[in-house]
């Protein structure tokens, strides 16, 4: 039986039509794979901002950051930027303040908590740092967005992104650095107050 030629031909076109798909299919750009290299550059190549309270903002460093030295007066200066990289300049009231800075050596022996001064029209925040001794550091910039995802008491949320940096010699850091000791004292005193910490006998989670 002969095969008549508009089959032979059909045959043809479908199967090059299929190996074209595959190609296409197989050499497709990875938009994700884009997309998170264009977020960790606007993170400043810090792996540890992937896990921030909100992935919704990173903090953004705009002063230099490299030779940091313990010890010295250092202004840093900071923006925080959505994932289209907009700058928010649009900040709710949280605690009295627009905006909390904290400074925490990772190792936990050193502890700021500061308010930075704060450019609308730039919407950059600017806040004087000394350093205490050699190691690194994480900042973070915990604040409440004016137009924030809210809670499930009808609170707008607050956010928290990082950004950890190196000052001074970090192998002094790793050489000398103190491991967290836990503090079982439940009695502080502060001046002329005397604070009580009361706990349950068994805390569980997701609990009052």
């Amino acid at each position: 039986m002969k095969i008549k030629p508009i089959l032979i031909i059909v045959t043809l076109l479908l199967l090059l039509g299929s190996i074209y798909l595959i190609y296409k299919s197989t050499n497709k750009p990875d938009t994700q794979m884009s997309n998170h290299n264009n977020m960790q550059g606007m993170n400043m190549g810090d792996k540890d901002t992937a896990n921030q309270s909100n992935s919704t903002y990173t903090l953004k460093l705009t002063s230099q950051i490299k030779n940091l030295q313990p010890n010295q007066k250092t202004i840093i200066t900071y923006k925080i930027v959505d994932e289209k990289g907009n700058i928010l300049k649009n900040f709710a009231l949280g605690h009295t303040k627009l905006m909390h800075f904290i400074v925490v050596r990772k190792d936990l022996q050193d502890f700021q908590h500061i308010h930075p001064n704060f450019n609308k029209n730039t919407g950059e925040f600017s806040i004087p740092v000394t350093f205490t001794d050699d190691g690194v550091y994480r900042l973070f910039a915990d604040f409440t967005p004016a137009n924030g995802q809210k809670d499930s008491q009808g609170d707008i949320a607050s956010v928290t992104p990082y950004q950890d940096v190196n000052v001074g010699d970090i192998a002094k850091y790793n050489q000398n650095k103190v491991a967290v000791q836990p503090d079982t004292q439940t009695t502080k005193t502060v001046g002329d107050l005397q604070i009580d910490y009361t706990f349950p006998q068994q805390i569980q989670a997701n609990k009052s």
